[in-house]
This record gives C-alpha cells, structure tokens and sequence, in this order.
C-alpha cells in the first residue's frame, strides 16, 4: 500500500512539472522516467535544466504563481540552488534574484549549481540573514545538506558565519524584494513588541480553523471560528516577546474540515518602539 502511495505522488508531481513530452508517456512509463531522473541528480547537485526539478514540489509551485517576470525575489536559506535556479527563470532576464547561504559547506555547491544553470540573474550572498549586520553566528553541521543554527552534533561542528540584516540590505542596494521566501528556522525576533498584520482571504462558512501564533512550542494566541470570519475579521495582532524567539504562524482545520479557497497573500510584521500611555487615554 505504501508503494502504490508512493507512486501515486510520483504520478502527480510528473503531471506537474514534467515537459510535455514527459506527459505523453503511459502512466507506467512516466514512473520509471520520473525515478530515472530523480537518480540522475546526484548527492549536492540539481538536475540540467532541460529536465525538471523535484526540489520541495508544493513551495516551487507557490514560487511559479508568485514569482514574475521583471520581479526582485530574495532566497534567503538557499541550500544547494534548487529553488533559486527556479526563481531565476520565473523573473527573466530583466528580474533580479539576490540568494543567501549562510553554511559554508554548503555555499560552493551552491554558486556551482547557479553557474552550470545558467542563473545570470542571480547574486549569490554568503551571509547568515539575522536582525543585526556585523555579528557573528554559528552554523552546525548536520545531515546531508541540513546545516542549521541548532546544535545537532556538538560544538566542534560549528561555523562561525557573519550576518546580514536584509533592512541593511535593501538600503545599501536599493533593490526591494517582491517575494521573499525564507526558511522558517531563521525567523529570529529579538525581544519587544510587535504587530502582526496578516492579508489572508477565505470563503468557507461551514468549517473550523484554528489560526494564530506560536513562538517555540508555546502558543502565543489562537482564534477558533469558521474561515471565512477569521479572514474578515482577526488580520492585527500585538505580541510582546519577552526575550529572542522565533515567531510560527499557522492555520488548522479541526475535525476533518477544509477550506479549499483559504489564500495567505501576505504577513507583515514590525516592531513597535514609540508606544506612548497617552495614546490609550480618552
């Protein structure tokens, strides 16, 4: 059962990503192309460009909807090139895509992709993404291509790597991302307060979504109600950290429910600093 699972997800990710070519094939066929050149990718490489890509499916369809031609996209945690090499050819030649890796294990493998590619339109930055330029982070080594600023193998497996606040970024090169896609584990909030403004829209009347945030594993706030009066209605939210967390925001549809026209279109997040007690006062 788990085999025929297994094939069934290959089956789909080969409708959608595979060329056209591809997709003339009988259904056995296809599987055995589609595990052919998943083979054919080797241990810190990607595939030639002329075949397709099967680095994270579901968040390189995302960056096919959001990502357009003439677009300033950033990939900061681009690993070994994979999604990059996909954003440089979603914004064309007249798009900038400006890449950041911070594991310098990981980083040679990176800018040997993007060459051999073809990713004219990409620059690529070894610097870890922080809240602060100038400082000093370390990477621990971990398995495969999953270097992390979390200690997995002790301290002799740590990079010390400078930062790059992307505020500092953008003002020093003037180039304003229309997409930003990050990975998660370097979402790193200092301690303060912030107001987070969501843009979600949502239809369905006839579900239940849990939707708010959580730092670590503590929830932080949650709102339970149908979909549709969650995206209408609960979009700013204030939060007090008491010291550096990472921030998660995230949805869940309890018992069974769904809502198939849920869309995030975007999160904004600032901190608040000239907070005055007048303000409050009638």
């Amino acid at each position: 059962m788990l085999q025929n699972f297994k094939d069934q997800i290959k089956f789909k990710l080969a409708k959608i990503l595979t060329p056209e070519v591809d997709k003339r094939l009988k259904i056995e066929e296809r599987l055995a192309v589609a595990d052919e050149k998943i083979a054919s990718v080797d241990l810190y490489g990607i595939a030639p460009w002329y075949q397709e890509n099967f680095w994270e499916p579901p968040v390189q369809i995302a960056l096919q909807n959001l990502c357009k031609p003439g677009d300033v996209v950033f990939d900061v945690g681009a690993n070994f090139g994979g999604l990059s090499t996909l954003m440089s050819r979603a914004v064309g030649p007249k798009g900038v895509v400006c890449s950041f890796e911070a594991s310098p294990r990981i980083i040679s493998k990176t800018q040997r992709n993007l060459v051999l590619s073809g990713c004219s339109n990409v620059q690529l930055f070894h610097n870890a993404v922080y809240h602060t330029s100038g400082q000093t982070v370390k990477i621990y080594l971990g398995d495969h291509l999953n270097d992390s600023i979390y200690q997995e193998y002790g301290e002799d497996s740590a990079y010390e790597v400078k930062t790059l606040a992307l505020d500092d970024f953008i003002a020093h090169t003037q180039l304003v991302p229309n997409l930003l896609k990050m990975d998660k584990e370097l979402l790193v909030f200092e301690p303060g307060r912030y107001i987070i403004d969501v843009d979600f829209t949502a239809l369905g009347t006839n579900n239940a979504l849990m939707y708010g945030v959580k730092t670590d594993n503590k929830v932080l706030f949650q709102y339970n109600a149908y979909s549709h009066l969650l995206a209408s209605t609960y979009l700013d939210w204030i939060i007090d950290l008491a010291e550096t967390s990472t921030i998660t925001l995230y949805f869940e549809f309890q018992n069974g429910t769904r809502d198939e026209s849920l869309a995030v279109q975007g999160v904004k997040v600032n901190k608040i600093t000239n907070i005055r007690s007048s303000n409050y006062l009638n």
